[in-house]
């Protein structure tokens, strides 16, 4: 069993589709793949992304040159998909991890030490 990570990037070429590659991963790797992401817009029309872990919007339009990124709601013509594709409602154990179920504090930490992580790799 090793662990895996697959970054689909450039979703603002032509052709860009991250839920096919997904749904590849999954059928001819036999992984069982969650996206971590979805995308607000594609191709020419990418304006961000919604996080799926943190259930955020986050737009790549903020600050002077407009290469900042800007927090906020999901937007309402995502919610669906986004409530589709996060990895709370998939098979995985990749979900939205609250104390109240059953971590140690040393998991907990660990657990948010990883979402930081992505987030932070994820956005930039």
């Amino acid at each position: 069993h090793v662990p895996r990570i697959a970054f689909v990037n450039k979703c603002d070429r032509s052709g860009a589709n991250p839920y096919r590659v997904k749904d590849q991963l999954c059928e001819k790797l036999g992984l069982n793949a969650v996206l971590m992401q979805i995308p607000i817009g594609l191709e020419d029309k990418l304006q961000g992304v919604v996080d799926l872990v943190e259930m955020k919007a986050y737009y790549f339009d903020a600050g002077e040159d407009g290469k900042g990124i800007r927090e906020a709601e999901i937007p309402a013509e995502l919610l669906d998909d986004a409530d589709d594709s996060s990895p709370a409602s998939s098979d995985t154990t990749v979900a939205e991890i609250q104390p109240s179920d059953g971590w140690t504090e040393s998991e907990l930490r660990e657990i948010n030490e990883f979402k930081r992580f992505l987030l932070h790799k994820r956005v930039r």
